[in-house]
């Protein structure tokens, strides 16, 4: 059997298997010689194109979930209000009630003019809304109620599309994905190929597993994945909760999911100035696993929120730079700097990942343990794991990044993938 695995989010990669063993691999970025090269539409794979005339006999293709459902409060922002405080546009939508005095209140007690109670107003209803966006396990149903009362929330799902299911497996799949694999089967001329478009972590445990000397010995493993975020794992029911960390056991009995956290960071992290920190967690159990449901950001999504405060890189693409400066710093709290919040980080996540470790012994005997996704780049971390846990077999995945996640698939379509 000869598979083909593209992954067409950042980090795009493809992987060659044959009869299980990997024969090409290629990271699109390396033959491009641009580091932040990520596929569209109008761009041609220099990878595809070397292999374009080889046959497969199955293709898929993996990426993050594109489904993302956006909120908006209004169409007000800080830019809207011009230096009176009075909006810029439709200034007259804008609420004046008796709860405007309460909200004049709320900021500091100022003798506020009729502008600034009309921008105050919204600006508190806006804090109620996104209050309770937080605060809420969001599934359809309860996001329509809060349309009802919240009479500005916008609830943006232009990103993906009701598509009926295909012979592909494509549904709900959102458009980017689904441009991003037409234009890869385009330049490679098929017309059939597998995607799934709620699952990414499974991919990043498939190609950790491969690597591992354990898929050639059939032995169990335990999978912790954690990165800025994945797919929508349940997006039918709760279509704003990400998978940001997740167990799995994997060996001779097949893959299972054991617990997943799903955060809702992207919603509220992007939404809008208005979010503040939410410490509710729910937990469910659904289909045999653990779900931890919370507004709390992954530490890879927290690793380049930091890149981009720093001043680093502007779309937190260079994580391993803060990493790398907490070697140089110390914490502390009346001296921000870099190296100081970068050390933080470092500690804190440290911290968090042994809670994600024993929290997988858990739910199998095996002392197995593959660490992968973006965050297990934190080469710094990853020996203190080693050290901490010395009586554990640790196998951190040298292809971790998204980039893996195509050995993942194409290892899927090899020897996991039941095809009728």
């Amino acid at each position: 059997m000869k598979t083909l695995g593209i992954n067409i989010s950042h980090d795009a990669s493809i992987c060659i298997m044959e009869d299980g063993v990997i024969t090409e691999y290629y990271e699109e970025n390396r033959l491009q010689r641009d580091k932040w090269w990520t596929p569209n539409s109008n761009l041609d794979w220099l990878s595809l194109e070397k292999i374009k005339d080889q046959k497969f006999d199955y293709v898929g293709m993996v990426s993050f979930d594109r489904r993302e459902t956006n909120f908006h409060y209004g169409d007000y922002n800080d830019d809207d209000f011009d230096e009176k405080g009075f909006a810029a546009a439709d200034k007259d939508s804008l609420p004046i009630e008796e709860k405007s005095t309460n909200a004049v209140n709320t900021y500091d007690n100022k003798q506020e003019d009729m502008a600034s109670i009309m921008r105050h107003e919204f600006r508190w209803e806006a804090e109620k809304c996104y209050e309770d966006l937080q605060t809420e396990l969001l599934d359809w149903e309860r996001i329509e109620e809060l349309q009802e009362d919240h009479s500005r929330l916008v609830v943006d799902a232009s990103a993906y599309t009701n598509s009926e299911d295909n012979d592909w497996g494509l549904s709900n799949i959102s458009y980017e994905d689904r441009m991003l694999c037409d234009n890869a089967a385009q330049q490679l001329g098929i017309d059939v190929y597998h995607f799934e478009q709620g699952e990414h972590h499974k991919f990043h445990v498939y190609g950790g597993y491969h690597l591992s000397d354990w898929e050639k010995t059939g032995e169990d493993a335990l999978v912790i994945v954690q990165d800025g975020g994945g797919s929508y794992p349940l997006f039918n029911t709760y279509p704003v909760h990400q998978e940001v960390e997740s167990i799995w056991t994997i060996g001779k009995e097949g893959v299972e999911r054991k617990w997943t956290h799903l955060s809702n960071m992207r919603m509220t992290y992007d939404a809008c100035e208005y979010t503040r920190a939410n410490p509710n967690v729910y937990t469910k159990e659904i289909d045999d696993c653990d779900w931890e449901f919370s507004s709390k950001p992954s530490m890879g999504y927290l690793f380049s929120n930091v890149c981009s405060s720093l001043g680093i890189d502007e779309k937190g693409r260079s994580a391993g730079t803060v990493m790398g400066y907490a070697t140089y710093g110390v914490y502390n709290p009346e001296i921000m700097n870099p190296a100081g919040i970068s050390q933080l980080m470092q500690t804190k996540s440290y911290e968090y990942t042994c809670s994600l470790i024993e929290k997988a012994l858990t739910y199998s005997d095996t002392k197995n343990i593959i660490i992968t996704g973006g965050y297990a780049l934190n080469c710094s971390n990853n020996i203190k794991y080693v050290q901490k846990y010395p009586e554990l077999n640790f196998f951190i995945d040298p292809c971790a990044a998204d980039s893996g996640t195509a050995i993942g698939m194409s290892n899927y379509l090899t020897n996991y993938k039941e095809w009728s």
